[in-house]
Formats: structure tokens, C-alpha cells, sequence
């Protein structure tokens, strides 16, 4: 019982490390960031997709992912591209990267 109790306490103490990118659109991708949240686990930058214009109005409207962002202190960026280089100019580095549903 001491083992796991330990690494349970290991694993808390690496979470306040990481630092990740997170990509996703969709509303699934908010329930998963809803779940990394709750495990303590918020992403130092979200990349989502630009705003769309939807309905008969055509009005610009955000991605769910921009949503959640806003109401976070998180970095968040929408590139009309994603080449491989898109991370370079934010000027950081990061442990993983987590894709859900990125894009359409």
C-alpha cells in the first residue's frame, strides 16, 4: 500500500511540469479538455481552427475549443495553415503534444 501511495505523489508532483500543446476543434476536444483540467493538466498554448462563417447570416463563428480557451489565461492560435514550423515564433518549449479532432 506504501508503493502506490508514493507514486500517486510522484505523479502529482510531474504534473505541474508538463508543459503541452493541445490541438482540437470540436466539442469533443473541450470534453477532453474538460477532464485535463480536472486532473490539474492545462495546456500552456491551444491550437484550433479559424473561425467559420455558419448560418444564413454567415456570421463568423468560433470553434468550441476558442470558446473554452476564452475564458482561461491560455495562449491560443488559429492559423489558417498548419505547417510544421507554426510553433516556432511563440518562443517556447513543450514536453508532449495532444491531438483531438483537430480541423473539420
Amino acid at each position: 500500500m506504501m508503493k502506490k501511495k508514493v507514486m500517486s505523489e510522484q505523479r502529482t508532483v510531474n504534473r505541474e511540469k508538463i508543459s503541452f500543446v493541445f490541438f482540437g476543434t470540436p466539442q469533443l476536444a473541450v470534453t477532453v479538455l474538460d477532464e485535463l483540467e480536472a486532473a490539474s493538466l492545462v495546456p500552456s498554448l491551444v491550437v484550433t481552427m479559424p473561425d467559420e462563417k455558419k448560418g444564413r447570416g454567415l456570421a463568423l463563428t468560433p470553434p468550441p475549443v476558442k470558446t473554452w480557451v476564452e475564458s482561461r489565461d491560455i495562449t491560443l492560435l488559429q492559423p489558417e495553415q498548419l505547417h510544421s514550423n507554426i510553433l516556432e515564433n511563440v518562443g517556447m518549449s513543450w514536453d508532449a503534444f495532444v491531438v483531438v479532432a483537430y480541423g473539420k
